[in-house]
């Protein structure tokens, strides 16, 4: 909606921001290990806006392999870039809801400085 903080946040991004959506996981809530798109053509940031400590994403670099890397990412205000096109998953194993904000943008524009 025009002059709102979103579209505020969302001018920030140098590529086309191509969908922005909400992302509720309840408590207990969980998202199965899966491969998103490759990044070479979107790339997906995440705000969160609500959080605990017991949210999590985690990722590896295969389905074969058992090797994982957790990461918890807390709602700071910051906006967060990760490997869609990695297999990685997300859990919510506190009592509250979490809730981030999704933007896919096209390109690699917003990341070519990492």
């Amino acid at each position: 909606a025009k002059g709102t903080y979103i579209e505020e946040v969302l001018n920030t991004f140098k590529s086309q921001v191509t969908r922005v959506h909400m992302r509720k996981m309840l408590p207990e809530g969980f998202l199965n290990y899966h491969m998103d798109y490759d990044t070479k053509y979107s790339i997906r940031f995440h705000i969160p806006l609500k959080t605990n400590a017991d949210c999590y994403f985690k990722f590896k670099e295969s389905k074969e392999t058992d090797h994982e890397e957790t990461i918890h990412i807390p709602a700071d205000g910051s906006c967060y870039f990760f490997n869609q096109g990695q297999y990685h998953s997300a859990f919510n194993k506190g009592k509250t809801e979490r809730d981030h904000l999704v933007i896919s943008v096209y390109g690699q524009d917003d990341i070519a400085h990492l």
